[in-house]
């Protein structure tokens, strides 16, 4: 039976194994999946009920919410899974940074802070020793 963590030498760690990063990134790229696949959820209920601007649109749109869903998704569960997916996930961050300066543009600003707060989040977690470490990420070109 799996005991819980104990705080004997201060420390406490959910799985030594998984460092904290990688579980903090993956939570994040899975957390974003989710978010996609509400957003296609939802651009389907408007298209069926005949709000938007026509169903062709509608249509793009949740296909393209789906791709990025399953590309977070799958990042996320890679990561987890301590795969070296860590470039695809600098570039999944890396894509908030326009969509936050959209966001700003027209007039969301708060929201358009909390995107580049994830991105930035993300980019520590994937960027932190403790994960390169753990899913054998090359420093360097010759390893270091």
């Amino acid at each position: 039976m799996n005991e819980p963590p104990t705080e004997s030498d201060g420390t406490s760690e959910v799985n030594p194994s998984r460092p904290a990063t990688i579980i903090a990134a993956s939570a994040m790229l899975v957390a974003m999946a989710l978010g996609f696949a509400g957003l296609a959820i939802y651009a389907v209920y408007d298209a069926v009920r005949g709000t938007s601007d026509g169903l062709m649109p509608m249509l793009g749109l949740t296909l393209a919410y789906l791709g990025m869903a399953a590309f977070y998704g799958t990042t996320g569960r890679a990561l987890w899974q301590r795969r070296n997916v860590v470039s695809r996930g600098v570039f999944g961050a890396l894509v908030l940074a326009p969509v936050g300066y959209f966001i700003r543009q027209v007039g969301q600003n708060d929201l358009a802070i909390m995107v580049w707060l994830v991105m930035v989040l993300l980019l520590v977690s994937l960027l932190a020793a403790p994960t390169r470490d753990a899913v054998d990420f090359e420093r360097t070109a010759d390893g270091r």
